[in-house]
């Protein structure tokens, strides 16, 4: 991804797609790669169940000439041409600028597409990627992007342009179980479009990663190695189906911060309490209980389950 940013004319754009659980860095790498690897911008999209192609292609608007006062339709670009065309040299109007032999003129930077939760988006929408995603033979050379509701438009891209597909689903989804240990998507994916999107990197939740973080914020030698505890109890009793609700890598920060507001305000037994406040909203009645017999067990704090006011439950 370096080479591709930095050294286009010489290095072939590439795909690339990671994969894991939800919260444990994806989308923060990505855009920290994005910066660090010579790309002009990072232009993000995210996936969605009731996606369409005007979504990603450009919809039809209607506006109005203010001279003739007369009205006219015209395709409002769409995220994937932006990405796309970012760093060519453009006309007034925003138009690619072509050369006598029909070529794209580079002036800046390329930029890079994150698409994230991609497996949330219909397959029928994903599918029309594999236009973009079809890397040239050759450094230096366009991607390029038909675009059927523009009359057959043609799209040339940056040659640098680069693409980073992000997800929780391992695979196709849907198909397998095991293809689906990370989200219950609605659509199964298309073989054709995940195949044009590799290398895949796997990712997972890095504890000396978060144990570092803990430290950083807490500075606490005693209530990290609490939380440390709390946090593994809670992943094996998710790897056990005791409890649905996993503990994110962003959940850790979440918890900490708010421990930090709290401590700060001298509440009692703050740490219990911003986990309560920052989790048990999202939890299940069948393993809030779970949960606070967990906390009990490493933190001593007995936590209330039921409609006790918030100040009364911890």
């Amino acid at each position: 991804l370096l080479d591709a940013g930095k050294n286009w004319a010489n290095e072939k754009s590439i795909n690339i797609r990671f994969v894991g659980p939800h919260g444990c860095g994806k989308t923060e790498l990505a855009v920290i790669l994005g910066e660090r690897c010579g790309f002009g911008k990072v232009y993000q999209m995210n996936g969605r169940a009731d996606m369409t192609s005007g979504d990603l292609l450009g919809e039809k608007i209607v506006e109005v000439d203010e001279k003739s006062m007369q009205s006219y339709i015209r395709l409002q670009r769409g995220v994937l041409e932006q990405a796309m065309t970012h760093g060519l040299e453009k006309d007034d109007r925003g138009e690619v600028v072509l050369d006598d032999n029909g070529n794209i003129k580079v002036a800046d930077k390329p930029a890079m597409l994150f698409y994230d939760e991609y497996a949330s988006a219909p397959a029928e929408v994903n599918i029309m990627l594999n236009q973009i995603t079809q890397i040239p033979r050759k450094p230096g050379q366009s991607r390029e992007l038909v675009l059927t509701n523009d009359g057959g438009r043609v799209v040339k891209g940056h040659p640098g342009f680069c693409v980073i597909l992000s997800g929780n689903t391992n695979g196709k989804g849907l198909g397998d179980e095991s293809q689906m240990v990370y989200t219950a998507q609605d659509n199964q994916q298309d073989g054709s479009f995940l195949d044009r999107v590799k290398p895949v990197f796997q990712f997972g939740y890095n504890e000396k990663a978060e144990k570092k973080i803990m430290m950083a914020k807490l500075a606490d030698d005693v209530l990290v190695a609490k939380m440390v505890e709390f946090v593994k109890k809670i992943r094996k009793q998710y790897e056990e189906r005791n409890v649905e609700t996993l503990l994110s890598t962003r959940g850790i920060v979440d918890v900490c911060d708010n421990i930090r507001r709290y401590r700060r305000k001298s509440f009692e037994d703050y740490a219990v309490l911003a986990i309560y406040r920052t989790m048990f909203s999202d939890l299940t009645p069948n393993e809030a209980g779970a949960w606070a017999e967990t906390i009990n067990l490493v933190f001593d704090v007995h936590v209330k389950i039921g409609r006790a006011s918030c100040r009364d439950r911890v």
